[in-house]
């Protein structure tokens, strides 16, 4: 069962998916996974809200291997699907962990390519470089790189250059300084990175990106997240 025990309370554990869209073509290409707890009284919070302490480890391993599992549920069926999921900073380095994601794509007959592992936005770039072996190891076994969120105010330079990702997104609170956004996604672009842009439905202005058709993004513009059961509908499987 996908349920969890935090402090002697019984938590199930589920996953809504957000949509992120291609500008170019407003069309989905790609899931992103967000992790629930739910008590019995119907109070949850997100998989990302748990504090991440050396006490909660263990919970946050189990919490983010029931989101993997999830998220392979939905992947199994169409292999052209993406999907993404947030990897809590006191998982990096577990290689262990990394291996048991491998061995399940491997039983299940799911690409690792399909798979992007979401690095949170309060990782220090410091910590990406300390733990780029495991970064490697990860793109080794083909899981893509994400990272989550880079704002304005980190020096975009330093944090691109440590590692190459596959994907980047922007915070979405920077979508009214254009001029700063438009260095942002330039210093993303010139990495090679996919660039995924949160928007939100009263602020977010198409027009002002027209000529970034390949960026992605995602928010409220179109749709909020959608259950497991939804998705299938829209995908066909």
């Amino acid at each position: 069962m996908n349920t969890v025990i935090i402090s002697g309370e019984e938590f199930s554990v589920s996953t809504a998916f957000k949509p992120v869209y291609s500008l170019s073509s407003q069309k989905i290409y790609k899931y992103e996974s967000l992790g629930r707890l739910e008590n019995i009284a119907g109070d949850g919070v997100a998989a990302t809200d748990i504090a991440e302490s050396a006490a909660n480890r263990a919970v946050i391993r189990q919490v983010t291997e029931i989101i993997f599992n999830l998220t392979c549920s939905l992947l199994i069926r169409k292999n052209e699907l993406r999907a993404s999921f947030h990897f809590p900073k006191s998982l990096l380095g577990d290689e262990e962990f990394l291996a048991k994601m491998h061995a399940r794509c491997e039983i299940l007959g799911i690409a690792p390519e399909q798979i992007e592992i979401e690095l949170s936005e309060e990782i220090a770039a410091a910590q990406l470089i300390e733990n780029l072996n495991f970064l490697l190891v990860a793109r080794r076994y083909g899981f893509k790189i994400a990272l989550d969120a880079i704002s304005i105010g980190e020096r975009p330079a330093e944090v691109l250059s440590s590692f190459g990702f596959d994907s980047i997104k922007i915070d979405k609170t920077r979508i009214c300084e254009e001029e700063k956004c438009h260095s942002l996604i330039e210093s993303c672009r010139h990495s090679g990175a996919e660039i995924i842009y949160e928007g939100r439905n009263k602020e977010f202005n198409i027009a002002k990106l027209k000529e970034y058709n390949s960026i992605g993004f995602q928010g409220y513009v179109y749709s909020r997240p959608l259950s497991m059961n939804q998705v299938r509908l829209l995908e066909g499987v």
